[in-house]
């Protein structure tokens, strides 16, 4: 846990009054942006005392006549601004992730749900600045159980409200999934139920994830399959979170869970799939199964046992080969715009369609030439029928407001490249409390190092997030193993900031019994 010093009674800046206002139906924040389709009554900046009688600051947007008829609330925690009063909206991004600005009232926190479309339906949302950030008091706490035991007691407070039912919810992205962590684990006894989305932690009963951010993919699956029991759901999209968060599908699907748990509407809700996990096609349509669990961690699952070559080809059978050596130059500078020089590739060409489906482990045998260590970077990559190793923009073009994906920003946020692995060698032990079969977490452990000699040959297992691909007859799996982060940058800004560390040539050592491999879990 990180925490963040500031004077603790005090937020660095004026903060408004308390007060309560009726939003009239048709209401507008800001030019361009969504009306509220009811009234909404506004209690702005209101206090709470935690235990240790700091004050956090929450806006509450609730139906009008909730005094009369309580209503669940959802409480949405995190850092960014309450209400868009921080620096993170939607407008600092390129073409808004797609996101209309007529699609948000402006009284979403970033990354939480919209009062707009949720108090319409029955709920209460209550936007809170944590500890440290907006108008709320204290020091910051970069997670863990202080923000935990804030959360309870924040929760605990909401729910006597006259207005509230006794039923709290919590839902949100990043941060704001990580909080729900740590606030369940206090076991508030008023919380009801948990949606944490994209989440870069790990535990809770609905959790959505997708495959495009740079951050949230294995906490979200790791999440969904260590909860150690059955009332949990898992929804993988094929979109970007923001984008996934304002649709239709998502607030529909949502408000299903919301309305069975929170307002006891027998909906089928529990009917639903566990896992719903969505396939990117690329230049193919894609596809979404309904599983009873994620695939990959039932007994017999399928795998794919591809052998690397030093022709850089792979294969499903092993081809016995003399000592041999291929090389990439580990130091070459990235921009992180695809394709940079200093790339080595291996390729494997489907001879039916196949679904891959889950993370992905490469075994290779590697020595540096000018270091005592090497870092190692590997991504997976689909290319079609003609060679073209293809890219997959997260948002249909129409909602961006472009005609051709030459148009759209080459950043993580718009546009998936393929699942991506990392390694510093010298850290490659692993904590055997925390791993599984099909995945392996390394134990950061410093007396676990492992220095590598430079020129010593080293047997390295390099774990990539999951991924879901479609790939027909003809198109094949790329592997990439380079000395730079292969990803695109986050933002625009960031690209070329990746700093690179590596220092003259990496070499991959086939043969004398060195088996190079890449296993893949398929459906």
């Amino acid at each position: 846990m990180q925490v963040f010093k500031r004077d603790i009674r005090r937020p660095p800046h004026p903060v408004d009054d308390p007060s309560s206002v009726v939003l009239p139906a048709g209401h507008v924040k800001h030019p361009g942006q969504r009306l509220l389709p009811t009234a909404i009554r506004f209690d702005h900046n209101h206090a709470f005392s935690m235990r240790d009688g700091v004050k956090l600051r929450a806006d509450v947007f609730r139906p009008v006549d909730s005094d009369a008829v309580p209503v669940p609330a959802i409480v949405v925690w995190g850092p960014y601004g309450k209400s868009s009063t921080g620096i993170f909206v939607l407008d600092s991004f390129p073409l808004r992730s797609g996101v209309a600005k007529s699609r948000l009232s402006g009284y979403d926190s970033f990354e939480g749900p919209d009062p707009a479309e949720w108090v319409p339906r029955g709920y209460a949302i209550v936007n809170v600045d944590s500890r440290g950030s907006g108008d709320s008091e204290g020091d910051l706490h970069f997670w863990g159980t202080p923000e935990g035991q804030d959360g309870h007691d924040f929760i605990e407070q909401i729910a006597v409200q006259p207005w509230c039912s006794g039923r709290v919810a919590m839902a949100g992205n990043s941060w704001l999934a990580i909080a729900q962590w740590f606030i369940a684990r206090e076991r508030p006894p008023h919380l009801t139920c948990i949606a944490p989305m994209e989440d870069p932690y790990r535990n809770t009963p609905y959790i959505v994830a997708s495959y495009s951010t740079g951050l949230h993919n294995p906490g979200s699956f790791r999440g969904f399959q260590e909860i150690p029991h059955d009332k949990k759901w898992l929804s993988v999209h094929s979109t970007q979170e923001w984008y996934d968060l304002a649709s239709e599908e998502r607030i529909e699907d949502l408000a299903k869970f919301f309305d069975f748990y929170l307002k006891d509407i027998q909906n089928g809700w529990e009917a639903t799939s566990p896992v719903r996990l969505s396939l990117l096609g690329y230049n193919l349509p894609h596809e979404v199964r309904s599983l009873p669990a994620l695939s990959w961690t039932q007994p017999g699952c399928a795998t794919l046992k591809l052998h690397l070559n030093a022709d850089q080809s792979m294969h499903e059978n092993p081809r016995s080969v003399e000592a041999n050596t291929l090389s990439y130059q580990a130091d070459v500078p990235t921009k992180q715009h695809d394709s940079d020089a200093g790339e080595l590739l291996f390729k494997y060409t489907f001879p039916r369609k196949t679904l891959l489906a889950g993370p992905s482990k490469l075994v290779v045998h590697m020595s540096a030439e000018l270091q005592d260590d090497l870092d190692v970077y590997v991504q997976l990559r689909k290319a079609d029928a003609h060679g073209t190793i293809l890219q997959n923009v997260n948002m249909p073009l129409a909602d961006l407001g472009v005609a051709s994906d030459s148009e759209v920003p080459r950043t993580n946020t718009l546009v998936y490249l393929g699942p991506t692995g990392q390694l510093r060698a010298s850290m490659r032990a692993v904590d055997p409390a925390l791993s599984t079969p099909y995945w392996q977490t390394l134990s950061h452990d410093r007396a676990q190092v492992r220095p590598v000699p430079r020129g010593e040959v080293v047997r390295l297992e390099v774990y990539i997030w999951p991924t879901g691909m479609v790939f027909d007859a003809g198109e094949s799996l790329v592997l990439k193993v380079a000395g730079h982060d292969m990803a695109l940058a986050e933002f625009e800004h960031l690209r070329g900031a990746f700093r690179v560390v590596n220092e003259g040539k990496h070499f991959v050592h086939f043969g004398e019994g060195r088996e190079n491999y890449l296993e893949v879990y398929i459906l």
